[in-house]
Order: C-alpha cells, then structure tokens, then sequence
C-alpha cells in the first residue's frame, strides 16, 4: 500500500494522535485502577480474557486480521471485558484488567486496520493507550502485554 495514499485516502487522521499520544508519553500512569460496582471481577475473569486475547493473536498470525474469525476479538472486548470494567476490583486486578482489555483493543485495532476500517482501528488504538494507562504502564513502557 502506497503509505501517501493511506494517509489521503482512508478515515485515518493522523491528527487524531496529536493529543491521545503526547498525552499517553507526558502523563503519569493512574493513581489507583480499584472499582466499587456491580459483578466482581476475579483472576478468573482474568485468565478467560488473556485466552481470548492470545486465540486472537495465534488466529492472526496463522490466517490474517480478515479472517471470518476477526470479529471475535471485539466481540469479546464489547460483550466480555466492557462489562467486567464496570464491575468491583482490587487495584490489583483492577490493572491486570485494563491491561489486557488494552491488548484487546489493540489487537482489534490492527484487525479493523487489516481489513481497510481504519478509522476503527485508529479508535481501537486510542483507546488501548488510555487502557494500557489506567492499567498502570507509565511512560516509557510499551502499551502492548
């Protein structure tokens, strides 16, 4: 893909990284990632979702972003892990699931983006920084698990 062509001719704004990164490199990690809600989220909860995100990569890396199994990946992340992060958490596992809802995100970013959604995936992408920072990466740390 001619890279100019990319950026003229898809929903990708490159300027839609101007605040989301700065903002990702320059702000501290969050404070404290525990939640009083509704369910209570557990390493079990966890472990289903590192699964998921894990299937999703080896489906990648074996067939592409644009197999007919992409979609689960943000499936998981809309029905599966938006819900859990509405739940109660410790600190604790409160990181642990922001960071692996971040990979969701990213992984489904890179899913839209193989299938020509780029302006999904550059939405997915955003959103995988803010989780990967309220998941406590600081700056300097690689927002990817």
């Amino acid at each position: 893909m001619n890279r100019r062509d990319f950026l003229t001719g898809s929903g990708f704004a490159t300027s839609a990284f101007t605040t989301p990164v700065p903002r990702w490199l320059v702000a501290p990690a969050d404070e404290v990632a525990d939640h009083p809600g509704g369910v209570q989220v557990g390493r079990a909860d966890l472990d289903e979702l590192r699964d998921a995100a894990d299937d999703a990569r080896r489906w990648d890396s074996k067939y592409g972003g644009g197999s007919w199994k992409a979609d689960s990946v943000t499936v998981c992340r809309q029905e599966r892990a938006a819900p859990l992060l509405r739940g109660s958490f410790t600190d604790a596992v409160g990181r642990d699931l922001f960071s692996v809802t971040s990979e969701l995100s990213r992984l489904a970013g890179w899913t839209a983006f193989d299938v020509g959604r780029h302006d999904v995936a550059q939405r997915h992408f955003i959103q995988a920084l803010r989780l990967a920072r309220a998941g406590g990466c600081p700056p300097g740390c690689s927002p990817d698990p």
